[in-house]
Parts: structure tokens; sequence; C-alpha cells
């Protein structure tokens, strides 16, 4: 996968989550190991199976990767977008979680951001997808990550998407006036 992206050439490259598997730190070793071959720039969101003192750990030497702070959330501009990186993960447990906390970060950054339009990413989808299994892991928070996305929409911002993982499937669903679209993983594919 990082050969065929540097082939590509990307500007800059988000994970969604899942860096590793177990949490273990000879995974993440080995995930820093075969992440220092990618040429573009990298952001780093957990997911439901990643600790988040382990992946900053293991990737030091790139901190840019992995922000610091109670959770690993990001916000930068980027070639006219804005680009923000939630992290949805409550240590230990499958399904995403978002609060007041991360809603509140989350509402200031769109109001930073109203003048133009904004790619959110996410390890979790905050809707169903359509996927029964993986739809069974409920997102707990989903009304405060819409109310602040309409909120955004009222001050004439734009959430463009909100691309996730997760559901380890290609799936798309109009949510809360914008496009939640969930990527294949690398590795497990769940029909």
């Amino acid at each position: 996968a990082v050969d065929r992206l540097n082939e590509i050439g990307p500007d800059l490259v988000v994970h969604s989550g899942d860096v590793v598997d177990g949490g273990g730190e000879a995974q993440y070793g080995l995930a820093a190991e075969i992440l220092s071959g990618l040429k573009a720039p990298l952001r780093l969101l957990p997911g439901n199976h990643d600790i988040r003192g382990r992946m900053r750990a293991a990737f030091a030497a790139r901190p840019e990767a992995v922000a610091e702070g109670p959770f690993c959330h990001f916000a930068e501009s980027f070639q006219g977008l804005t680009l923000i990186g939630l992290d949805t993960i409550d240590e230990g447990v499958t399904a995403g979680r978002f609060c007041q906390t991360r809603a509140a970060w989350l509402a200031e950054r769109l109001f930073e951001a109203a003048d133009g339009p904004t790619l959110i990413f996410a390890h979790h989808p905050p809707c169903p997808m359509g996927l029964p299994f993986m739809d069974g892991f409920v997102f707990e928070g989903s009304e405060l990550l819409a109310a602040a996305i309409q909120g955004a929409a009222v001050k004439g911002g734009q959430v463009l998407r909100i691309g996730t993982g997760h559901v380890h499937a290609a799936a798309e669903r109009h949510w809360a006036g914008t496009l939640v679209a969930a990527c294949p993983a690398t590795g497990v594919q769940i029909p």
C-alpha cells in the first residue's frame, strides 16, 4: 500500500485508524517502520484497536503525524480546504464516541473555517452505514457532531464530506447535510 501511494504521489495521507490490530508495542513498531517509507505527509487518527500513548510513542520521529493532548485531533489548512481529524475512540470500546469536549473543539475549528470548504476525517462513521454487523456498534454522540456541522452551515461553512474507516467496506450515506464515506480496509474486508 505504501509503495502504491508513493507511485500515486498524494499531497497528504490521512490514516483513519486501526493503525494496528492488537495495540501492542511491537505492532506499532512495525507500523512505524512500514509507514516511514511513505513520501507524503502523514496524519494518523486512532481507531478502536489503537492505544493513543503507544501510537504516539511509535511515531515520535514524525510528531506531526499524531496530535498531542487528550485526543488525537488535528486541524489544518491545505490547498484551499480545512482538514479536520477527529479522535472518536473510547479506548477498549468498539463503538465510536463524540462527547461535549470534542464537540466544543470541533465547533471552534468549524467557526475558524466558516468561509471555506472543510473535509472531516474520523475512524467511526457517526451514523449507520447499511452494514448490519457494524451498524450494531452504535456511535455515541452523533447528535453533537451533527449539531456542530449544521451550525457551521448556518455560518456559511460547508463540510463537504466525512471520511471514515471502521466498517471495512466501501459505503456512503447522506447525513447531517453532508456525505459520510467509509473506505475499505487494506486488510480484512467485511461484506
